[in-house]
C-alpha cells in the first residue's frame, strides 16, 4: 500500500524557505538504503540474480526499502518522521518532522548561530539512525563546511523527472531563485503540448501570469475534442507559438529568495485578487518595515485558474478570485512561522465588496456558500478596494507575454502605495447601488381552509365518536410517557374528549371568523 503522506506538502516547505534569512539545503545520502525492513516482511522482497546466462539463477533476499515499490516512500519519511517524535530538542524535532521532503533539507532562521545549532544537532540526531546528510548549500559561506562549494543547487524538490533542467533553480552565492527552462516548446498535439506545460516547475506561482496563457489555450484545445496525437488546429497552433515564443527568456530570471526586510519589526500580508472572462486567480505579498521606517514588500506566492467552461458572469468569477486569495491566505498562515502584524485583503469589484459586508442568508446559493467560505477564512482581515490599474491580480487572469514579467515591478513589488503610509492608500469605496443575486424575499399567507382534525362523517353515534377520541388522547398522554391508571375510560377523559369535539365542530363551522372565544 501507498501509505499517507506524513511530512509537509512541498509548497509549505518553500513559503518557509523564502522566509528564513540564513538558509541551508542538504539531503540524506542513499536514504532507503539505510531503512531496515522487519525480517518477517523480507520474505516479500526477493529477487531472481545472476552474473552472466552461464550461470543459475540464485535468489536474494533484499533487507532494506527497496526503490520501485509502492510503500517505499512511506516506510522511509515514517522512520525519519520517528526521529523527530523522539527527538527531546523541541527546535529540532520540528525541523526534523516539517523540514523535509522525502529525502530533501530545506531549513534555516534569522540567527546565524541557532541556524548554526540547527545543522550541527540535525547531523548528530540524524547520524543516531545511520542517516548522513549531503551536498550541504547555504547563502551563508560560514554554513558550510565542505571546503568545495557549487555555484548553484538545483532544489527539484517533489520533481520525479530525471533531468536537471527542471525544477526550481537556487543560486546560492548571490541568495536568488531562477528558473531553468531547457526543453523544446514546439508542440504539434495535444500530447506534446501538454508535455512542455507539466514540465514548467513553478510551486510558488510566481511564473502565473506567463502560466496562465498556456492553460487558456490547453482549454480551448480540448473544447476542440481533439485525441492526443491530432494535429492541433491552425489558430491554436499559432496562439501557442506566439505565447511560447522567447520562452527561454525565463532562464536570465532572477527572483529575491527572502521576502522580508532585515530586523523587521511590523509585518503586513497583502493579497491581491482578479477575475476575467478566461481566468481568475490571487497574489499574496509580504510587507515588512523595520525601525527606521523602510518598508519592503515582495511577492511571496501566487495561484491562478481558468475560468470555467460553462459561461458565468464577471462579478461571480471576481468572487472565485475572492474566495481563492482566502484559500492562498490560510495555506499562507499555516506554513509560516512568522507573527503576522496585520492582513489585507484587496479586489477591484465593488460587487464583491458589498456581498462581502451582507449577510449570506440574504444572497444566493452559489454566492451565498463562496461568501461564508471567505468570512469564515478572513474574518479579522481587512478588506478594501484598490484601482484596476494598481491591481497586480489584474496579470493573474489576463496573462502576459514572456518578455514582459521581468520588467513588471508592480507584480514583483506590488503597487506602488504599499510603500506609503496608511493615508495615501486608496479610500474604502462604499457599495450603494442594488447588489445582483440577491434572493427575493417571499411572504406567504395560507388563506386555505384548516384540515379537518375530525371526520364526523364517520361516525353516526356521539357516544362512539367520544370514546374514540379519549383512545386518542390517551395514546398521546402515553407517548409522553404518561400511562393510564386503569384500562377503563374515567370520566374526565372522556370529558376532555367532549371539548375536543366542541373545539373542532367550531373551527370547522366559524373559521372565518377572527378572534372567536371557543367553548
Amino acid at each position: 500500500m501507498v501509505g499517507p503522506m506524513v511530512q509537509d506538502d512541498l509548497l509549505s516547505i518553500l513559503l518557509r524557505f523564502r522566509q528564513h534569512k540564513y538558509v541551508i539545503v542538504a539531503d540524506i545520502e542513499k536514504m532507503y538504503r539505510k531503512i531496515l525492513v522487519h525480517p518477517d516482511d523480507r520474505y516479500l522482497q526477493h529477487i531472481l540474480w545472476r552474473d552472466n546466462p552461464s550461470q543459475s539463477l540464485r535468489a536474494f533476499q533484499l533487507n532494506t526499502v527497496t526503490y520501485g515499490t509502492a510503500s517505499a516512500p512511506f516506510l522511509a519519511t515514517r522512520c525519519l518522521k520517528q526521529l523527530g517524535l523522539e527527538c527531546q530538542d523541541h527546535q529540532i524535532a520540528e525541523v526534523i518532522l516539517h523540514d523535509f521532503l522525502v529525502d530533501d533539507l530545506l531549513s534555516g532562521g534569522d540567527d546565524l548561530s541557532v541556524v548554526r545549532n540547527i545543522r550541527e544537532k540535525v547531523i548528530t540526531t540524524l547520524g543516531s539512525a545511520g542517516l548522513f546528510l549531503r551536498k550541504w548549500k547555504s547563502n551563508e559561506p560560514q554554513l558550510i563546511s565542505e571546503s568545495a562549494t557549487e555555484a548553484s543547487h538545483n532544489l527539484n524538490v517533489g520533481g520525479n523527472e530525471p533531468s536537471k533542467t527542471l525544477g526550481l533553480g537556487w543560486l546560492p552565492v548571490c541568495d536568488d531563485l531562477y528558473f531553468p527552462i531547457g526543453f523544446s516548446t514546439a508542440a504539434n498535439t495535444k500530447r506534446t503540448l501538454l508535455s512542455v506545460i507539466s514540465q514548467i516547475f513553478d510551486p510558488l506561482g510566481l511564473l502565473s501570469p506567463v502560466v496562465i496563457k498556456f492553460k487558456i489555450i490547453l482549454q480551448s484545445l480540448w473544447l476542440q475534442n481533439l485525441s492526443w496525437d491530432e494535429p492541433l488546429p491552425s489558430h491554436i497552433q499559432a496562439l501557442w507559438m506566439d505565447a511560447t515564443k522567447n520562452l527561454n527568456v525565463l532562464n536570465n530570471l532572477r527572483v529575491s529568495r527572502h521576502v522580508m526586510i532585515n530586523s523587521y519589526e511590523q509585518l503586513e500580508i497583502h493579497v491581491f485578487s482578479d477575475a476575467s472572462e478566461r481566468a481568475y486567480g490571487a497574489c499574496l505579498y509580504i510587507r515588512s518595515s523595520d525601525r527606521s521606517g523602510n518598508v519592503l514588500v515582495r511577492l511571496l506566492t501566487a495561484k491562478s485558474r481558468v475560468a470555467p467552461i460553462k459561461p458565468t458572469t464577471i462579478p461571480r468569477l471576481e468572487l472565485c478570485g475572492s474566495q481563492v486569495a482566502a484559500k492562498l491566505y490560510k495555506k499562507v498562515c499555516s506554513s509560516l512561522r512568522i507573527k503576522v502584524t496585520k492582513s489585507f485583503f484587496w479586489t477591484d469589484s465593488s460587487i464583491v465588496l458589498g456581498w462581502l459586508k451582507m449577510l449570506p442568508s440574504k444572497l444566493n446559493t452559489f454566492v451565498r456558500n463562496r461568501v461564508g467560505d471567505i468570512l469564515e477564512i478572513t474574518g479579522d482581515c481587512e478588506w478594501r478596494h484598490v484601482p484596476t490599474a494598481q491591481n497586480p491580480a489584474d496579470y493573474v487572469s489576463r496573462g502576459v507575454k514572456v518578455d514582459d514579467i521581468e520588467s513588471l515591478n508592480i507584480w514583483w513589488s506590488g503597487p506602488n502605495f504599499l510603500q506609503k503610509s496608511y493615508t495615501d492608500w486608496p479610500s474604502i469605496l462604499v457599495q450603494c447601488e442594488p447588489l445582483p443575486e440577491m434572493r427575493n424575499e417571499v411572504c406567504l399567507l395560507n388563506i386555505a381552509h384548516p384540515i379537518e382534525f375530525i371526520q364526523f362523517e364517520r361516525f353516526s353515534n356521539l357516544n362512539r365518536l367520544r370514546r374514540a377520541i379519549a383512545y386518542l388522547l390517551r395514546f398521546i398522554e402515553s407517548c409522553k410517557g404518561r400511562r393510564a391508571v386503569t384500562n377503563y375510560l374515567t370520566e374526565t377523559e372522556l370529558s376532555n374528549s367532549l371539548n375536543v369535539i366542541i373545539r373542532s365542530a367550531q373551527r370547522e363551522s366559524f373559521h372565518m371568523i377572527k378572534n372567536i372565544l371557543y367553548y
